[in-house]
């Protein structure tokens, strides 16, 4: 029996993925979309469209066919929302890996999308290129870093004579048909396999996901923290969420303390968060040690958080008014 949703019906674009965010990216203009908390680096709404033209340019310039899949191995950083983008608009397929992967992992995933071009942090660049070399895949790895680190790879900066060279245009998009994102399953009830979901399904997913006006969603000029897994659906929509609603995405890879200090330095309102996080969150050691009142609502995403973790944080979150929860995202 088909189940009727008691909030108001959705309208789901038949455009790339790509053209929806920069839609919305573009009334922002210069304010602040994203912060690495980690470097101290900011960027701007139009810088996001700005480097997602540089990357596409460069991805077409470089050879890359349409519905060709490209690693995308970084952690949460600014870097992810204009490379995703990017690869979107050169018409290429997003196929995230993780960069703490063993080169088991990456085998799979890499044999299996046939990807061939990669964008990594320094971290990875080893195994990634064993595995390229081990199947015999001519390839071409750019490091997300700086040169130093870059370990005799280009950095994306280097990219810039292949992007301002590129003149042949984009290619076009079917939203319906063509594929843009290639995840790939845990394992966890069976061999790991990637899932193709195309640009309208994409759509559909985010503007379910981000429906501001039934739902607690950070909001233009507010902050939020990008903890979450941007490679798994929840981190990935908290993310583009919170970016075409106008509020700034501040990320961090450091400690569940540094977590702590950015909800205090950034006054955060509205928190995107799995249970393990939230029970870290809520150790006496931290939450007494931050101002956390800020805090209205927590969105809890990729697990159900049980009684007991709830129980503490009715106790040292007490300013937060509502909770979600839900088994998976």
């Amino acid at each position: 029996m088909p189940i009727k949703s008691q909030l108001a019906d959705i309208e789901i674009p038949h455009i790339p993925f790509h053209d929806l965010i920069i839609d919305s990216l573009k009334k922002y203009g210069t304010n602040v979309a994203l912060i690495n908390h980690d470097t101290n680096e900011t960027f701007t709404f139009a810088e996001i469209i700005s480097k997602t033209k540089y990357i596409a340019n460069s991805l077409v310039s470089l050879g890359i066919e349409k519905g060709e899949a490209v690693i995308l191995c970084v952690p949460n950083c600014p870097d992810f929302a204009w490379l995703f983008l990017g690869i979107s608009m050169a018409g290429g397929i997003v196929c995230p890996l993780h960069p703490t992967f063993s080169i088991d992992e990456m085998r799979l995933q890499i044999s299996d999308s046939a990807a061939r071009f990669a964008f990594a942090v320094p971290s990875a660049l080893s195994n990634l290129s064993a595995v390229f070399c081990e199947l015999d895949i001519v390839h071409r790895i750019v490091c997300v870093g700086n040169r130093k680190e870059s370990e005799g790879y280009p950095i994306i900066s280097d990219l810039a004579l292949s992007s301002a060279a590129c003149s042949s245009g984009f290619p076009e998009t079917y939203p319906d048909d063509d594929i843009v994102f290639l995840p790939y399953s845990s394992g966890t009830s069976g061999p790991r396999k990637g899932v193709a979901i195309s640009h309208y399904a994409l759509n559909a997913m985010l503007k379910i996901f981000n429906n501001i006006d039934a739902y607690e969603l950070p909001r233009a000029g507010e902050h939020t923290i990008g903890r979450m897994c941007f490679h798994d659906a929840f981190g990935r929509d908290a993310l583009f969420s919170s970016l075409m609603n106008g509020a700034t995405t501040v990320t961090t890879n450091a400690s569940d303390e540094s977590l702590a200090e950015c909800l205090e330095k950034y006054k955060v309102r509205v928190l995107f968060l799995n249970p393990l996080i939230l029970r870290k969150l809520c150790s006496s050691e931290i939450a007494t040690k931050y101002s956390l009142s800020s805090l209205k609502a927590i969105i809890i995403g990729t697990a159900a958080a049980d009684d007991e973790t709830m129980k503490v944080a009715y106790k040292f979150l007490s300013s937060v008014r509502r909770y979600s929860s839900g088994r998976t995202c």
